[in-house]
């Protein structure tokens, strides 16, 4: 089992994907913690908390559900469509030989982290993660350039407070910087 844990846009979605290949994907299973938020894009109470507090996200399912992963157990696996800020009806999912669990909140949940063989944080340097956010939230998920940036000075201080101390519990930092 191994946790990818980061801010928004650091290469979560992407390192998974490395890692996944690395173990031959067609055996490896990986989670989203987006998949985990408690509410759609058009609920009222994103008003009150952004994507990176941990009470807008049902991480006490995420980590019964990696528990579950762990002993070899299906989940019933709920989907976040990003594209139109919905969920999709939960799927059933079965356990690889290698399962990834990458999000915002991976190694925030002390039950959670525990379970991992591997932990990681993905760390870039911050001009360049505002990139990769950008170009992400912008091209493929339809946002406008404007948006992106507000929901970023909104979140900074979740990020501060939930996102960057779990650096401290990962096993690896991987961080990118500018040459």
């Amino acid at each position: 089992l191994i946790g990818i844990a980061g801010d928004a846009g650091a290469g979560k979605n992407h390192l998974a994907t490395l890692i996944a290949d690395l173990f031959t994907a067609p055996q490896t299973l990986t989670v989203e913690g987006d998949d985990y938020h408690k509410w759609e894009r058009a609920s009222e109470n994103w008003q009150d908390y952004t994507h990176l507090h941990p009470k807008a996200n049902r991480l006490t399912t995420l980590a019964d559900h990696a528990d579950k992963l762990v002993q070899g157990r299906p989940v019933f696996h709920p989907h976040y469509d990003h594209l139109t800020g919905t969920f999709t009806a939960p799927r059933e999912v079965k356990p690889g030989r290698t399962v990834i669990i990458q999000g915002l909140h991976t190694l925030f949940p002390r039950g959670l982290r525990r379970l991992f063989d591997l932990s990681i944080f993905v760390a870039p340097d911050e001009r360049i993660r505002l990139f990769w956010k950008l170009r992400r939230d912008v091209q493929e998920r339809g946002h406008s350039q404007q948006n992106v940036l507000d929901a970023l000075n909104k979140r900074s201080e979740d990020s501060a407070v939930h996102i960057a101390p779990q650096r401290a519990y990962a096993d690896w930092i991987i961080e990118h910087v500018p040459r």
